[in-house]
């Protein structure tokens, strides 16, 4: 059963308080609120938490429409308004959503959705601005969590032989090795996305595994 599209009036509402709660918050306060609001999202349904997957909207309330026919269309808009019924994200990508839901107006065809997303943010390249709310080592953290290990900032990380086992093995420091075990003590992709998003609003904006 299609989702009741709100009106522009409605939508209007709905944005300009969302952009009064993001521009009153501390950048600490910035990042609870982010992490609220992808834990709501989970919780409606409209985001899916998804490994190894960015961005995908895979859901739309009118069948025509196409993110790739649409490409100048406002994510915030279409998603706010229900146009956009549902999206599957890993954890970057689910942060990334939520910022957009705030404070941009970043569009379905703009690189920043499907191009490598740890490439950009090490090159400061996100347009919403997610980089300069957390900081890359925290993202880098987050992200080892969800996808328990691997993900993009994994490849900057030294391996080395293990010859009791006969494999390679990830040289992580101490504060990624309590990631990665953090993000392990969880199967389901929603509930380790969701704890990952509790321990940063429990600790203020940070992610402390």
């Amino acid at each position: 059963m299609a989702v009741k599209i709100l009106s522009k009036e409605k939508l209007a509402v709905v944005i300009a308080a969302r952009n009064a709660e993001f521009k009153a918050a501390t950048r600490p306060g910035k990042r609870v609120v982010i992490a609220k609001d992808v834990i709501a999202q989970i919780k409606r349904h409209k985001l899916m938490p998804r490994q190894g997957t960015w961005l995908r909207f895979t859901n739309f309330n009118n069948p025509d429409f196409s993110i790739f026919d649409n490409g100048e269309d406002s994510i915030k808009d279409k998603y706010l308004d229900n146009t956009v019924q549902q999206c599957e994200g890993c954890a970057l990508g689910s942060l990334m959503l939520s910022c957009t839901l705030f404070n941009n107006k970043l569009k379905f065809g703009e690189n920043d959705i499907y191009d490598n997303i740890g490439e950009a943010i090490e090159e400061g390249q996100i347009s919403n601005g997610l980089d300069k709310i957390f900081s890359t080592k925290q993202l880098a953290l987050i992200e080892l969590a969800f996808e328990q290990g691997s993900g993009y900032f994994s490849d900057d990380i030294e391996t080395h032989y293990d010859y009791d086992t006969e494999e390679y093995k990830w040289n992580y420091t101490t504060e990624q090795e309590r990631a990665v075990k953090f993000g392990k003590k969880y199967e389901s992709s929603t509930k380790r996305l969701t704890a990952i998003m509790n321990n940063i609003i429990e600790n203020d904006g940070k992610f402390v595994p």
